[in-house]
């Protein structure tokens, strides 16, 4: 069970984490990150290449120390309620044609 642990923290969290901080394993680092990230519309690049990196290597560290169960549940929660109201949020703050 541990060795299924390593395996899959290593792999997913670690190298994921590692080519978008470190240009490791084939990635473009932090700063082909970041232009990654700008070039979608997400300002400033920089925060979200390092929090979606260090999101990675903290995930694949989880799994390394048998966490992922404790922590799964809370976190996919979190996401969802972000979106739905980053959602909501985004349908109140668009403007109608005819009010411009």
């Amino acid at each position: 069970m541990r060795a299924a642990a390593f395996s899959s923290g290593v792999s997913s969290g670690g190298s994921g984490g590692a080519q978008k901080l470190l240009g490791w394993f084939g990635g473009h680092g932090l700063d082909g990150t970041v232009g990654f990230f700008e070039s979608l519309g997400f300002r400033p690049g920089r925060a979200f290449a390092m929090a979606a990196g260090l999101a990675e290597v903290g995930g694949g560290l989880d799994a390394f120390l048998g966490l992922e169960s404790l922590w799964t549940p809370s976190v996919a929660w979190t996401a969802i309620g972000l979106g739905i109201l980053g959602g909501i949020a985004n349908l109140f703050a668009r403007r109608s044609p005819a009010t411009v």
